[in-house]
């Protein structure tokens, strides 16, 4: 019997945003000695990037916590063994941040083409596992 969970569709992208805002509040605080570090963080592309992040932070704690599935890869199997699951959010807030920051404040006047690449490679490497994992936990598969 395949149990599905619609409300998953609700819950996973409600707490992801919820988590973005925690992201942006964060650097919003570290804004105060860094200036204009936040405006960085607020362009369309960023936010998608951390959002996609997030989503799928929240898609793995979500299917681990409440529905008993394991994570397959070996740097997240470590890191949840270790930390637990909730430290997925702080390993995907320091490597999008620091992203963000080394393509748009440490190289701001490089390659603008390639940093989209490596920003649309960033965003497909967050949104796809994510999706799939809300996907998977709202269909019970």
């Amino acid at each position: 019997v395949i149990a599905v969970r619609p409300m998953e569709l609700v819950y996973v992208p409600a707490i992801a945003m919820a988590s973005l805002f925690l992201f942006l509040s964060i650097i919003k605080i570290a804004d105060l000695t860094m200036k204009n570090l936040f405006n960085v963080f607020l362009m369309p592309c960023n936010l998608l990037l951390a959002y996609a992040h997030m989503l799928d932070a929240t898609a793995t704690y979500r299917a681990i916590t409440v529905y008993a599935y394991s994570e397959k890869h070996v740097l997240p199997s470590a890191i949840i063994a270790h930390l637990g699951p909730w430290a997925l959010y702080l390993a995907k807030f320091a490597v999008v941040f620091m992203l963000i920051y080394v393509l748009d404040v440490m190289y701001k006047e490089a390659n603008t083409e390639l940093r989209g690449t490596i920003k649309l490679v960033a965003y497909i490497l967050g949104m796809a596992p994510g999706l799939r994992d809300m996907l998977r936990i709202a269909f019970g598969v």
